[in-house]
């Protein structure tokens, strides 16, 4: 037999009903999830007490009445502006993210909704979601004034569509059950530029996550589901690099690869990470010398969860730099210890902030030079008006032996998501050194996808 048509449900299946969780969390922080969770479970037992009991009100007044319930039952006060904005929320809910791409996969067939909202409800979702463009019926089961999972509601599918009912399936449709996502690819830029060299690069990395994260958090900037959720990863990176230096000639290119790996576990408060990366400036001559710079940098670092959203971390790190040419360069070594804090907490006005501090030494040795000792005091903090924005904003300060590190940085940038899987962010740092000449600037552009 053909299938003719594809007939889906609305809430839950093509719409996130969980989306609402940020207009409630707004509302009565602290309790965002919760309310939503609440809230979904009566409602759908209203509907099927008001089937059984043939008592039938259109779905609007079955949520507005099961909202009601949820505040009263979590004692949480409200006005009447504060239940309203909150219930128009279920004429915006968010579509899942691959809704579209799998309704487009059945381009062909007749497609619609049946579902227990009321035709007002039902008109203004798919109207405002864009979805009155693809469906060829939206049914509402006002029209039988009985909720699903009566059989009598399902019978509209023939009555609207003119086709035989041919097979019912019930629950979240696939696709959109899988409202996780397990690995994320970026491709980067970045233009470094001091007072005599000038670096760019462009590059690709990749993360896969060993747990499920969620695509759209309740309650958390999408920027830190990983940090709250506490999931550990793998990462690799690789980018091409062009160097040029003021007096020396570029001989060739040179690139850049690294990869790292986090432990983190949602059921402890231990988490760890290591990392080694290879920066080769390729090769330039100046005054008939040619040299190829590369740097070999490893991390490791151990550290805790010491609330929900704050970690405690201590770093050890070590390079080696080393320059290969006839002239005889000393190699460089630097090895650094630093204590970092992290902590995201929710702002009782709007948004979110997470504020990152970081205080390291390190030690720079070189053949036939003293041992240098700088110390180092960084604080970042990002402001995310929105779970999808964050304006990040951040002080350096350096002071020790080698004065070409000495100095003040400035950090600035941006990051936002188009789509809970789609990012885009913008970095700028701002380098100003107490000796003459040392300073810089370096942008950097990433953009990703979540997979």
């Amino acid at each position: 037999m053909t299938i003719k048509a594809v007939v889906f449900d609305a809430y839950g299946t093509l719409y996130d009903i969980q989306s609402v969780a940020e207009i409630t969390e707004d509302a009565f922080p602290g309790y965002g999830e919760i309310i939503t969770q609440v809230w979904r479970i009566k409602q759908l037992e209203y509907t099927w007490l008001r089937s059984l009991m043939r008592r039938y009100q259109d779905f609007s007044h079955v949520t507005q009445d099961s909202l009601a319930y949820t505040l009263r039952c979590l004692g949480l006060q409200h006005d009447r502006d504060t239940f309203e904005r909150i219930m128009e929320k279920y004429l915006h809910l968010d579509l899942y993210p691959d809704a579209l791409a799998a309704l487009a996969a059945l381009k062909g067939n007749k497609l619609a909704i049946l579902s227990n909202g009321s035709p007002e409800m039902l008109n203004a979702l798919v109207k405002n979601t864009g979805l009155d463009r693809v469906l060829d019926a939206t049914l509402s089961v006002d029209a039988r004034k009985v909720f699903k999972p009566a059989p009598d509601a399902y019978m509209l599918i023939e009555e609207k569509l003119g086709v035989a009912l041919l097979a019912l399936v019930t629950g979240v449709f696939p696709c959109a059950a899988q409202d996780t996502f397990r690995s994320e690819a970026g491709l980067s830029y970045s233009n470094f530029k001091g007072n005599d060299l000038t670096r760019t690069s462009a590059g690709a990395d990749g993360t896969y996550y060993f747990d499920p994260l969620p695509l759209r958090p309740a309650d958390t900037p999408y920027d830190q589901v990983q940090f709250v959720e506490r999931v550990g990863s793998v990462s690799a990176n690789a980018a091409w690099t062009s160097t040029d230096i003021e007096n020396q000639e570029r001989l060739s290119n040179g690139y850049d690869y690294g990869a790292s790996v986090q432990f983190a576990r949602p059921d402890t408060f231990l988490r760890a990470a290591a990392s080694a990366e290879v920066l080769n400036q390729g090769k330039s001559r100046s005054g008939g010398i040619d040299v190829v710079t590369e740097t070999n940098a490893y991390q490791l670092s151990i550290g805790a969860y010491v609330a929900k959203a704050t970690s405690v971390d201590l770093n050890f790190s070590r390079s080696k730099t080393t320059a290969s040419s006839s002239a005889g360069i000393p190699d460089i070594t630097a090895d650094g210890v630093a204590l970092v804090g992290q902590h995201l907490e929710r702002l009782s006005v709007s948004g979110h902030v997470a504020i990152t501090a970081r205080a390291s030494q390190f030690t720079i040795r070189s053949e036939g030079s003293p041992d240098q000792q700088n110390r180092d005091l960084q604080v970042q903090a990002i402001y995310y008006p929105t779970k999808l924005f964050g304006l990040k904003a951040g002080l350096g300060i350096d002071r020790g032996d080698n004065d070409s590190l000495e100095g003040q940085t400035l950090l600035l940038g941006l990051k936002t998501f188009f789509t809970p899987a789609v990012s885009l962010s913008l970095d700028f740092q701002s380098f100003y050194a107490k000796a003459a000449g040392k300073d810089f600037d370096l942008v950097m552009l990433r953009g990703a996808m979540r997979f």
